[in-house]
């Protein structure tokens, strides 16, 4: 996709690490995280700080355990930030 194509924001950066990739346009960032890690069992808590919405599911670890974690993570600073 060229600049200025698609649906995309022109004005959008994308940064890797071994955790993930975080797409951030117009203060809002997107991070898909490519390194699942189970969350505890019980009740679905709050996302952590800054976090204002995610995605979880449920998968299958090598043992064939069942395990829950987020996938997506969004954040956005808010009118104050």
């Amino acid at each position: 996709m060229e600049h200025g194509e698609g649906p995309l924001p022109t004005g959008f950066t994308v940064s890797d690490d071994r955790e993930g990739t975080a797409l951030t346009a117009e203060g809002v960032t997107l991070i898909l995280h490519r390194v699942l890690r189970p969350l505890p069992e019980g009740p679905v808590t709050s996302p952590e700080g800054g976090v204002t919405g995610q995605v979880s599911g449920v998968w299958r670890t090598p043992d064939g355990a069942l395990a829950r974690g987020v996938f997506v993570s969004v954040r956005h600073p808010g009118p104050d930030a």
